[in-house]
């Protein structure tokens, strides 16, 4: 089929719209051969930062009635 790959392409090549990416082409995952690259891990590791932030937010607000029952635990 015309527009179709059946073999990998020299490295660095660009995928035109139409044609079919090989394992050589995008990695055995997949994912996107664009200059730009992908976003996600930029963005996961913006939400884990963000989580763990509020979480401990959360923690600090509840720490001192956690730290009144312990001590009167042990007197």
């Amino acid at each position: 089929m015309r527009g179709w790959r059946t073999h990998a392409s020299p490295p660095g090549r660009r995928i035109a719209s139409g044609e079919k990416a090989t394992t050589g082409e995008w990695g055995a995952r997949g994912g996107s051969v664009s200059a730009g690259g992908s976003k996600g891990p930029k963005y996961q590791r913006a939400m884990f930062w963000i989580v763990l932030v509020l979480w401990a937010i959360a923690i600090a607000g509840f720490l001192p009635r956690q730290l009144m029952n312990l001590v009167a635990d042990f007197n």
